[in-house]
């Protein structure tokens, strides 16, 4: 392999990584939000049986006010099997740099099988 073929190849394993970390990225992003938005509806309904806490439930209503006005989207689900494809993405990505030696993707791969493991355990 020549210098310029190593480049190129090394390139290619740089963009290929970028492009798996910004949809790590994204996922992280839609699975806060989301579990936020859960969280507060779940607060909500607690506080709503429970008047003891009149302040409490007031700051929380008007933040969900937010969401049932429409002036904030309602964050939709991140599918299971969305985040089992990417974790199979990232185990593709990362056993091929593993066997190509490049530093961390041993580290990588290792992560994202028990990643795999756990979202497939979750599901079962």
């Amino acid at each position: 392999m020549t210098t310029k073929d190593s480049e190129s190849h090394g390139l290619a394993a740089l963009r290929e990584l970028s492009a798996l970390q910004r949809e790590s990225d994204r996922l992280y992003v839609a699975v806060a939000q989301r579990t936020a938005y859960e969280e507060l509806v779940a607060r909500h309904h607690s506080l709503k049986g429970n008047k003891t806490n009149l302040r409490e439930f007031a700051a929380v209503r008007e933040e969900l006010a937010a969401y049932t006005a429409g002036h904030r989207p309602v964050p939709p689900p991140v599918e299971s099997a969305e985040l089992i494809a990417h974790a199979r993405r990232r185990i593709e990505v990362f056993g091929r740099h593993a066997k190509a030696g490049i530093e961390g993707a041993a580290e990588g791969l290792a992560e994202a099988e028990e990643e795999l493991a756990e979202l497939l355990a979750d599901t079962a």
